[in-house]
């Protein structure tokens, strides 16, 4: 067993509100927390702060999540000051904006400062120039197999610096039948409809009209695709940045908010899941969320897709942003026979049990312990 740590773990991030980053932060937090290990977390506030705020885990709101030089400076010194009050060692920052501010705080408190580099962000020149502050990390952490040789290929990063540590999922939301029936009814889904899930921000690069198109082509009366999240801005951007409502006419498509009751009640209803971002996903959290359902998942050729998604073993690949390939992967899930199916559930089941906690938060607490020894 790893001894408790002298002093405690900061993590940073810029909110708490629904998303991968935010999700997997929760969870490593509370078993972080479970397993004994001193945790805080400074982020702007966020609807999963109470869950860790009833564990007992300090929260310190502040305005990490801004991108203004102003603020980001003056965090700098606002972060030091709970380094030090907490007793602080190690920050462990999980996004570029609070990641400025956090790597001087450490400078100036005497701590340890690492990152997790979640995400392919943008490589022109201004920003992977902003990007690079994540490789600044003493350890950086990536989620998945194609972003860890991304880091290393685009960075030129020491590859003993860069730690491959997937994502992991927690047990089921707790739900039962008539919460289902009730979710059926609320969002007017019929009896013996075939369902198709997208659990995504509202944004173009989710690849949310690119399943539109692809469904457009496969014009099943009975198939109904629900969308379930919510804009990253908390405006109508699905709808602003491609009407919606114009494209999706030809087919049945719900819009739900993006609740972890919604997730798990779509994932129950759901004969497959999408995820078509045309940018790679650093992990895909919500993936191996679907596939722990035993729902077996469609997905982009690329990112984290191919850490999680056998082909024709626990779901299908297509190649990215292809509405007619996409279209075809669909119909080619649809007409499995029943065993055929069957047996791509258990894979997707067998596959996701892969992703444990006791693994990633294994060797995150030697991480912690590797640097809190010195």
């Amino acid at each position: 067993m790893i001894p408790l740590l002298r002093s405690k773990v900061a993590h940073i991030v810029p909110s708490m509100e629904m998303g991968g980053v935010e999700k997997s932060t929760r969870l490593t937090l509370a078993q972080l927390h479970a397993n004994g290990i001193p945790v805080i977390l400074i982020c702007s506030g966020g609807r999963m702060c109470q869950d860790l705020s009833d564990l007992g885990i300090p929260i310190y709101l502040l305005a990490v999540h801004s991108k203004n030089p102003v603020t980001q400076f003056l965090n700098i010194f606002r972060i030091a000051n709970i380094v030090r009050r907490e007793g602080v060692g190690v920050i462990h920052c999980h996004s570029r904006a609070p990641a400025w501010s956090s790597y001087f705080s450490s400078r100036l408190a005497g701590s340890h400062f690492i990152t997790t580099f979640h995400s392919y962000y943008g490589h022109r020149a201004l920003k992977k120039l902003y990007s690079k502050i994540m490789t600044m990390g003493e350890v950086i952490i990536a989620p998945s197999t194609a972003l860890h040789q991304h880091i290393i290929q685009t960075y030129g990063i020491d590859s003993h610096k860069v730690i491959h540590l997937p994502h992991f999922v927690d047990r089921h939301v707790a739900t039962d039948q008539s919460e289902i029936d009730t979710f059926k009814r609320q969002h007017a889904i019929p009896e013996g409809a075939i369902i198709v899930t997208m659990v995504a921000r509202f944004s173009q690069s989710k690849g949310i009209h690119l399943v539109i198109e692809a469904l457009k082509l496969l014009a099943l009366d009975n198939l109904i695709l629900l969308i379930v999240g919510r804009s990253k801005n908390g405006r109508a951007e699905l709808w602003q940045t491609g009407h919606l409502d114009q494209r999706s006419s030809a087919i049945n498509v719900r819009v739900i908010d993006g609740s972890e009751l919604n997730i798990a009640h779509a994932f129950l209803l759901s004969y497959g899941v999408i995820s078509a971002s045309s940018q790679p996903e650093g992990f895909g959290l919500s993936m191996l969320e679907a596939l722990s359902y035993e729902v077996p998942v469609i997905a982009s050729m690329h990112g984290g897709a191919l850490d999680l998604v056998e082909h024709g073993v626990n779901g299908l690949l297509f190649e990215p942003n292809n509405a007619a390939d996409l279209a075809l992967k669909i119909q080619a899930l649809l007409m499995q026979s029943h065993g055929e199916y069957a047996s791509m559930r258990l894979s997707a089941r067998r596959q996701a049990e892969k992703f444990t906690a006791n693994l990633t938060i294994t060797k995150l607490e030697h991480i912690y312990k590797a640097l809190d020894s010195h």
